[in-house]
């Protein structure tokens, strides 16, 4: 099975989150993810008790400040910063590169174990480029816990995919590049994103 770098993976019998997801994300996932001074948003109690006892007994928070702030219910689509900005340029994101692969009829099946893996790693990694930092200071600005608005934003999908038609970057493929980095500005085609190159940058 393929391993991403930059995902942890686990599984579910329901398709829903539980306690012991929540205890894995505040564990494993946040405390690598987040500076030294971060707060939460918690939408639940589960969320609550679990983050309480995460942040208290956890190593990995010893020296984070950590502020828990409680969104009200039916709210989050108003003061969630995902919600209001990151989620819809991803899943555009994603979508643009589906079309791609129906389009172009590329043996590539995104039901796929190892593929869907490949490709939720390699979109989180682009998005991780300092290119999309301003979109996500804009969010958090847009839910009102940023007072001063950050600059102007690229849009992920006009500038990763919006460009003049041109050959893959990797050297002897003459195949039509589908994407530019975010990170390195080279174009490749889908073998050479994919399939025989996972094209990964280190954070």
């Amino acid at each position: 099975m393929f391993k991403p770098y930059n995902l942890i993976i686990t599984w579910t019998k329901s398709g829903k989150l539980d306690k012991q997801k929540v205890e894995l994300f505040y564990a494993k996932v946040l405390p690598r993810s987040v500076a030294k001074i971060f707060f939460c948003c918690k939408i639940r109690e589960l969320h609550q008790q679990v983050m309480y006892q995460s942040t208290n007994s956890e190593e990995s928070f010893a020296n984070k400040k950590v502020q828990l702030i409680t969104l009200p219910p039916k709210t989050t689509g108003l003061i969630q910063p995902p919600d209001l900005l990151f989620f819809r340029p991803y899943k555009a994101f994603l979508r643009r590169i589906s079309d791609i692969i129906v389009l172009e009829m590329i043996d590539f099946r995104i039901s796929n174990r190892n593929n869907l893996l490949k490709l939720q790693s390699f979109i989180f990694n682009q998005f991780r480029g300092d290119r999309f930092k301003n979109m996500i200071k804009h969010s958090f600005y847009m839910a009102g816990y940023l007072f001063s608005k950050p600059r102007s934003y690229v849009d992920s999908v006009q500038f990763c995919f919006e460009f003049v038609p041109i050959e893959c970057s990797k050297q002897e493929c003459t195949n039509d590049a589908i994407l530019k980095c975010a990170k390195c500005e080279l174009h490749f085609c889908f073998i050479h994103l994919l399939v025989e190159v996972f094209h990964y940058h280190t954070l």
